[in-house]
C-alpha cells in the first residue's frame, strides 16, 4: 500500500480506542453503545487525539479524507493538511498551537485547509475541545467540509 500522507506516524500513545467508549467508571454498556452510534452517525468528521496523534475516528472522517482507518490512525491533524495554509501560515505550527490550547481547556474553532489521500484540497471548519476520561486527556476534533459553500 502506498504511503498516503507525507509524514511519519506518531507512535507515542497511538492506539485504536474504539472498544473503550466509557467516559465514567461504571457506565452501563447500553450508554456506551448509544455514544458509539452517535459518533458513527455524525455528518462531520470526528477525531479523537492523544498526544497530538489520532487514536480514533468515525466513518465520516474516513470518507472525508478518502482513506482507511489504518492510513489515519497514528497521524496528526497537521499531517492531513498542506504544508502551508492559503494565508501562508505553517499548518503544523497552527495545529500544534491550537491542540495545546484545547488541552488546556480552551475550545478552538477555526478554518483550515486539509488534503485528501489523493492530494485534493478542501476547506473545513474545525472545532477542538479537550476532554478527560479514564484513559487520560484527549482532544476531540470535529471537522466539517465547507468547500461546497464557496471557492477556496
Amino acid at each position: 500500500m502506498k504511503k498516503m500522507f507525507n509524514t511519519k506516524k506518531a507512535t507515542v500513545g497511538a492506539q485504536d480506542v474504539r472498544g473503550n467508549n466509557s467516559v465514567q467508571a461504571g457506565e452501563r454498556g447500553g450508554d456506551a453503545a448509544i455514544r458509539r452510534a452517535i459518533f458513527q452517525a455524525a455528518q462531520d468528521a470526528i477525531f479523537v487525539l492523544r498526544n497530538d496523534s489520532i487514536v480514533d475516528c468515525n466513518e465520516k472522517a474516513l470518507e472525508m479524507f478518502a482513506c482507511t482507518r489504518q492510513d489515519i490512525i497514528g497521524q496528526s491533524l497537521a499531517a492531513l493538511s498542506p504544508e502551508n495554509q492559503s494565508n501562508g501560515q505553517h499548518s503544523a505550527k497552527k495545529a500544534r498551537r491550537c491542540f495545546q490550547m484545547a488541552m488546556r481547556g480552551k475550545r478552538q474553532t477555526f478554518e483550515q485547509h486539509y488534503k485528501k489521500a489523493d492530494g485534493r484540497l478542501f476547506k473545513a471548519t474545525v472545532s477542538l475541545s479537550g476532554c478527560k476520561n479514564k484513559q487520560g486527556k484527549h482532544v476531540v476534533a470535529v471537522i466539517r467540509d465547507i468547500s461546497a459553500y464557496g471557492n477556496m
